[in-house]
């Protein structure tokens, strides 16, 4: 008996839909074999386990394009219907998904409902903050404690004091102060 070649043997472990998965008007082809446990098919294929999309991809598409992902537009993590993949940035991947980063990013307000907008929105970390918010919550600080504010007060002072009696010296040691 001859061996089956890769593509057979992919072939052997897919089950095509008839009407029940659609996406786009064409029936997801599921994975019925192997599945790891947030429900990806898994493939062994030149020594390696693939995840089946990728493999599917790959014997069907071509190589994927480097720095890319492959995500189910029908988002069915068994599908290997090359018709419902592409290949994505991996930002693209976990913006498209059911994750956290992907719903924080759908939000137009922050939990004050201030505007995420250009004018009212800074970027540190990797994460978006809300500039109203951040007044807000330096107003209170300064209200709350006005004897930190009059030390920030006092230290702000004494360092601009020795800056310029720093400046002074250097000016009159150039001779430029009389």
């Amino acid at each position: 008996m001859a061996q089956l070649t890769v593509l057979e043997r992919f072939l052997t472990k897919i089950e095509k839909t008839g009407h029940t998965d659609l996406w786009n008007g064409t029936a997801c082809w599921n994975w019925i074999a192997g599945r790891s446990q947030n429900g990806y098919g898994g493939f062994w294929w030149d020594g390696c386990q693939r995840s089946a999309h990728s493999a599917a991809w790959e014997l069907l598409m071509g190589p994927i394009p480097e720095g890319k992902d492959i995500d189910h537009l029908c988002r069915n993590r068994r599908c290997v219907n090359p018709a419902h993949l592409e290949p994505v940035t991996p930002q693209t991947n976990i913006l498209r998904g059911k994750t956290l980063p992907a719903v924080n990013s759908q939000k137009t307000l922050c939990p004050n409902g201030h505007a995420y907008d250009e004018a009212n929105t800074c970027h540190r970390n990797g994460r978006r903050h809300c500039r109203a918010c951040a007044r807000d919550r330096k107003r209170r600080q300064r209200l709350e404690c006005p004897e930190r504010e009059r030390a920030k007060q006092q230290k702000y002072e004494q360092c601009h004091r020795e800056i310029r009696n720093g400046r002074r010296r250097q000016q009159r040691a150039s001779g430029h102060w009389k």
